[in-house]
């Protein structure tokens, strides 16, 4: 019989203890999961940010190509041009008729203007500078 008393006499501190060491895992057990939820709910903020900024790359993307195929369109318009200038420019160039060649000789320089003083002694011919 002292055996028993001896056992029913620690069992509550066994409980106890074995309570203790239970609530302290549920505990842990309830801090880590906030934390995970707190890490799985940065993270999924992380990735809504990162597709936001995904689908703005891709709209920018989509109009880069539209203008680099507007771009593109534009010179194959003005190469296009220039060869049908230059098609036109060898075309006239068969059909016209070559200006002749000029035989006339070059204009000669008039000669410089002299100055002659008439009777009363004035100096005509000339230019006289009156702004003074």
């Amino acid at each position: 019989m002292a055996i028993a008393s001896v056992n029913s006499t620690f069992q509550p501190a066994w409980q106890q203890l074995q309570l203790r060491q239970a609530q302290q895992g549920v505990d842990q057990a309830e801090q880590r999961a906030r934390n995970l939820q707190a890490q799985a709910s940065s993270a999924q903020l992380a990735a809504d940010r990162a597709q936001a900024e995904a689908k703005t790359l891709s709209s920018q993307a989509s109009q880069a190509l539209s203008a680099a195929a507007q771009a593109q369109l534009q010179l194959q318009t003005v190469n296009s041009l220039n060869q049908l200038g230059s098609q036109i420019n060898n075309t006239l160039g068969q059909v016209l008729p070559k200006p002749p060649v000029s035989t006339l000789a070059p204009a000669a320089t008039p000669a410089p203007v002299v100055a002659v003083t008439n009777t009363q002694g004035q100096t005509v011919g000339s230019v006289v500078n009156t702004t003074a």
